[in-house]
């Protein structure tokens, strides 16, 4: 709220929707399953583990989550500036702004944020709409997260039994409930 619209209040209307969608949500998901106190098994392992090998391993490994994290940033950022500078983009969002009488700017803007947040949502903020459309539609950008930020999520859990089309889903509603 600060850095898009220099308001404490939109920060706050973004940080209480944000909260509230969430229970909303936690009453309306179905509960699938209850889960039963698992036993600690301890594994035995023949490697020996020094405070100097761990703390190595994990330097090695949050430098491996941060070259991971920026790649994917880099890479839908690059996908945004393709799309937002390619005229066939802007002749199909220029279609969609006339059809439902909304600026181009604010089309492309979310356009851009289902792809990667931040820059569509800094391009919504800059538009010349009225400020309740452009948090409207900046709430519902913030909790989607855009598909960036889902494929890095992705990264970290495709070795367990996780269903992105059913987390695709539950964000998609969890941003229209937000807004």
């Amino acid at each position: 709220g600060i850095s898009m619209f220099n308001s404490v209040q939109i920060g706050y209307l973004f940080l209480i929707s944000n909260l509230i969608s969430c229970m909303v949500m936690g009453f309306i998901l179905p509960v699938k399953k209850k889960y039963k106190n698992i036993p600690y098994i301890k594994h035995k392992s023949n490697i020996t583990l020094n405070i100097g090998n761990i703390f190595k391993s994990s330097i090695e490994t949050s430098i491996k989550t941060c070259l991971s994290i920026g790649g994917f940033v880099t890479a839908f950022s690059v996908i945004n500036n393709m799309l937002q500078h390619n005229f066939i983009f802007y002749q199909f969002t220029d279609k969609i702004s006339q059809i439902f009488n909304i600026s181009n700017e604010v089309v492309q803007g979310t356009l851009l944020g289902i792809i990667e947040m931040t820059n569509g949502c800094n391009l919504i903020s800059t538009s010349h709409a009225e400020i309740f459309f452009k948090v409207l539609i900046i709430s519902f950008l913030l909790t989607f997260s855009g598909f960036s930020i889902i494929s890095q999520v992705y990264s970290f859990t495709y070795k367990f039994n996780i269903s992105m089309k059913r987390y695709i889903f539950r964000k998609l509603l969890h941003g229209i409930i937000c807004s």
